[in-house]
């Protein structure tokens, strides 16, 4: 199954050259808002904006570190700005992390479980038309740093998950629009983190 998802780029739909290598989670958060809520929200450039203002005040207040604002919007604000256009919205990591008797911060016995029961959850939310905003480690992207995809989609054989379609908003030229990944390529590049949309 595959939803119908408007497509933006970071590079085209953002007018602002200073912003856009930093504009991956707010451009695809305005393709899931505008996915839900058709012309309910702004443009690329005001989503940026908007949050640039929210992390300075969280920042301010003490709710942010400094350092979280540095590659673009946290995903705490994100999940604010999604709820400032009625889309209900969440954070979610499915990490586990134990301490050795040593001292040494390793993966718990659950982890891969937490895992696990991520690529199911991923998979609900898009059956119900919920758009997952996912963090993804460089080399799935032209960038070299983090960035963040859309999934609009996923692909079942045989009553087995063979992978996902995406929406890259690192896109120069061509649109990177409905792009299927392998399940096996989604883990090897998928930090475990999610932004529910919807």
């Amino acid at each position: 199954m595959k939803l119908s998802v408007p497509y933006y780029s970071q590079h085209i739909h953002v007018t602002n050259r200073e912003w856009q290598d930093r504009a991956c989670t707010m451009t695809c958060l305005k393709m899931a808002l505008d996915f839900l809520y058709p012309d309910r929200a702004p443009s690329i450039d005001e989503l940026f904006d908007e949050g640039l203002t929210h992390s300075k005040s969280m920042t301010e207040r003490g709710l942010l570190s400094e350092s979280a604002s540095n590659h673009g919007i946290p995903h705490d604000v994100v999940v604010l700005m999604a709820h400032n256009y009625g889309a209900l919205s969440y954070r979610e990591e499915f990490k586990s992390m134990a301490v050795s008797e040593t001292g040494k911060v390793i993966q718990s016995q659950y982890a891969g479980l937490m895992f696990e029961q991520g690529i199911k959850k991923i998979c609900a939310m898009l059956e119900t038309g919920s758009l997952p905003i996912v963090s993804v480690e460089p080399g799935l992207s032209t960038g070299t740093s983090f960035h963040t995809i859309l999934l609009v989609g996923f692909e079942v054989q045989d009553g087995t998950l063979t992978g996902f379609y995406y929406h890259d908003p690192d896109s120069k030229e061509v649109a990177r629009e409905g792009i299927f990944i392998t399940l096996i390529e989604f883990i090897k590049f998928w930090r475990k983190m999610a932004i529910f949309i919807g």
